[in-house]
This record gives structure tokens, sequence and C-alpha cells, in this order.
């Protein structure tokens, strides 16, 4: 049903057809389901990838989309645009509660500004469907146990299947009403990927109010020391970064580059 093949308690949630058009049915709904949450993850992974690397934090440990907005900001202030902070960095107490305005920026922020832009909104995009997928899921895992009855009843029927695809469509059904119980795993997965995201969105937010007073100190200093991007200006003149000491995963830069949409 439309996914590659895993293993491991955090595989992916794969469900195997069982010929029984019912069951079928029950068992594609969950699949899209899945494949949604998947989806949404990985757009917010490419998302933030994409802001890592327009900012040069992808190969800084520990860096995520707090010291990439943060960096932008700083490297905007050290190019001698930003008279009006509250007019580049728009802070509200409503959803996304955070933009950067790129009509007046300098040409060469503009991919970052837009990077940045583009993941807060799938972040937040991303939040608005973890209620309505949860209360889905619910309900699929509720009746998931019903399953494989209804699938012994339509087998009865079948008399297009053969003994031996009889035993194979009960067989993954009691299989893929087992991967259904890893649901509340999944779901726990997405929730905790959006709401890290979201933490790390108001980290930003923080350090960029706690260091608005300071931002000509920031742009004299970047332009002093001549750093040119947003990670060199953030390395010396914001929050410390807690490195994880894993190796950054190694990303093409065709894939990086790559504009991320929310579907």
């Amino acid at each position: 049903m439309g996914c590659g093949s895993s293993t491991g308690a955090d595989s992916k949630i794969c469900l195997r057809k069982t010929k029984l058009f019912a069951v079928d049915e029950f068992f594609g709904e969950v699949q899209g389901l899945c494949e949604e949450l998947y989806t949404i993850q990985d757009l917010i992974k490419s998302a933030e990838d994409k802001l890592l690397y327009d900012t040069d934090f992808h190969h800084a440990d520990g860096a995520n989309a707090k010291h990439a907005i943060a960096g932008i900001v700083f490297r905007v202030a050290s190019l001698g645009n930003l008279d009006n902070f509250d007019k580049f960095v728009n802070i509200t107490d409503k959803q996304p509660f955070i933009s950067l305005e790129a009509s007046s920026a300098p040409s060469e922020t503009i991919s970052s500004i837009n990077a940045a832009n583009d993941y807060i909104n799938s972040v937040f995009l991303a939040k608005d469907r973890i209620e309505p997928l949860a209360d889905k899921a619910k309900t699929f895992i509720e009746k998931a146990p019903e399953i494989p009855s209804k699938a012994k009843d339509e087998i009865a029927k079948a008399k297009d299947l053969d003994i031996l695809e009889k035993v194979k469509s009960l067989k993954n059904t009691k299989c893929n009403v087992k991967e259904i119980a890893r649901l509340p795993t999944v779901l726990f997965n997405f929730k905790d990927c959006v709401m890290k995201a979201i933490t790390n969105i108001q980290s930003s937010i923080k350090e960029l109010n706690s260091k608005k007073s300071k931002l000509n100190s920031i742009s004299m200093i970047c332009k002093n020391k001549r750093l040119t991007t947003p990670m060199t200006c953030y390395q010396e003149c914001g929050d410390p970064i807690s490195k994880t000491e894993k190796k950054p995963a190694s990303k093409s830069k065709k894939k990086l580059m790559k504009k991320t949409k929310y579907i």
C-alpha cells in the first residue's frame, strides 16, 4: 500500500494487501493516515534542513531552527538593514508568532529569510493537524480488533481465492492489526517532532526579544570581525549552542536547496 519495507520498533507502518475488499478498504484508510503523518514530518525535516543549509548551520553540531532564525536577524543587522526591528521581525501573539519580512532585506539574505518563513509555516500547519489526525487514529485503533473476524467472514464468501490465498489473507490481516497497535507510537513521534520544532521557534523569539536592544552592538561586532553568514554572526553573538556530539548527516546540496511545500 505505497510504502517501503523497514524494520524495528520505530519503522514505518506498512500494511499488507489481503485481497478482501472491505478489509483492504479499512487498511487503506489507516495507511493513508500513516502516510500523512510521515509526510508532514518529512516536510518539517526538509524545511529545517534547507533553513540550516541556507544559513550555513548545516555542519554546526547541535544547531537548530532557533539559532538559524536569530542568526538571520543578526546578519541582516550587520549589513545595516535593520533600522526598524519591528518592521523586519514581525512577532505577534497569534500563530505563527514570528515571521521575517523579506521585501527590504539585502538580496543575499532573501533565500534564508524565505527558508525561515517556510519552516515556521510548515510547523504550525502541522500543529493544526495533530488533533484531527489523533481523532482518526483513535477510531482506527478501536475498530482494528474487529477486523480479523470480518476477514474470516469475507474469506468464507470469497469464491475467487484458493486455499493458500485465503490463508495468506488471514495472516496479512492479523499482521496488519498488530501493526495498527503501533499507531499511538507513530502519533507520539509526530507530536514530539512538531512540539520540539515549536519550542525552537519560541526560543528564537525569546532570544531576539532579549537581544533587540543590543542589535547595534551585534552589528558592529559582525562588521569588525568580518563575519559574513548567519552562522558566524550567531556563533559570535548568540546564545551558546549545546553540542550533541553527533556527526551531521550528509545531505546533497540539490536536495537541501529544493523548496518545500506543505501539502
